[in-house]
């Protein structure tokens, strides 16, 4: 079943998250020490309040790191932007993490099965910020990793918003359109190391 209509303007994407709150995972797993922890401005302000690994892209479907990177070969990979991943709070359990590159930084919000529950998109823009053109929220079949909603919202620089929300259980799909306040959308573009301002649920 498919419907296409237009929506009620919908609100900021900041309320849109308050429905899909996430579990954070335990300490409990023994792991190496973070290249990058709470690193600090000239004036002593932190710029990154939690623990940051490197490696060349997290694995979605056996939920784990590929080729552990040092500091020294993700900085050198940010210089040239190129394609690095950034893994927050654990190198075996994230809470979330970021695939970095020159031209648009995704991240992936992970639940306490490591599940991706929340995906965002920033695309580059040509001021030096990066803009929220994406964000995708996933519902799962109890613990398992089969995926029974998924509702995607692209955002237009206008404001304007098209959802596209799917229920895999019985393939129907909704879409609509509608607009909101996008300024929140905005973040600037991250030097390396720096990624706090990315890494917001709610924004």
């Amino acid at each position: 079943m498919h419907s296409d209509r237009v929506a009620r303007p919908v609100p900021p994407c900041r309320a849109i998250i308050h429905s899909f709150q996430l579990e954070r995972p335990g300490n409990g797993i023994a792991e190496a020490q973070p290249d990058v922890l709470l690193r600090k401005s000239p004036e002593g302000t932190p710029l990154m309040t939690s623990s940051v690994y490197f490696c060349k892209s997290w694995f979605r479907a056996k939920k784990r790191p590929t080729q552990v990177w040092s500091e020294a070969e993700a900085r050198g990979a940010h210089a040239n932007g190129e394609l690095y991943t950034v893994l927050v709070d654990s190198l075996e359990r994230p809470s979330c993490f970021l695939d970095v590159t020159a031209r648009f930084v995704g991240v992936g919000f992970l639940d306490s099965l490591l599940r991706e529950t929340v995906t965002y998109h920033f695309s580059d823009v040509e001021d030096g910020r990066l803009f929220l053109s994406m964000a995708t929220y996933r519902e799962f079949v109890g613990d398992s990793d089969q995926v029974s909603m998924g509702a995607t919202y692209n955002f237009d620089h206008d404001g304007t918003v098209h959802l596209r929300r799917t229920h895999f259980l019985t393939s129907q799909v909704e879409t609509s359109t509608s607009s909101t306040d996008v300024s929140k959308n905005y973040s600037p573009k991250p030097a390396f190391g720096e990624y706090e301002d990315l890494v917001r649920l709610e924004r």
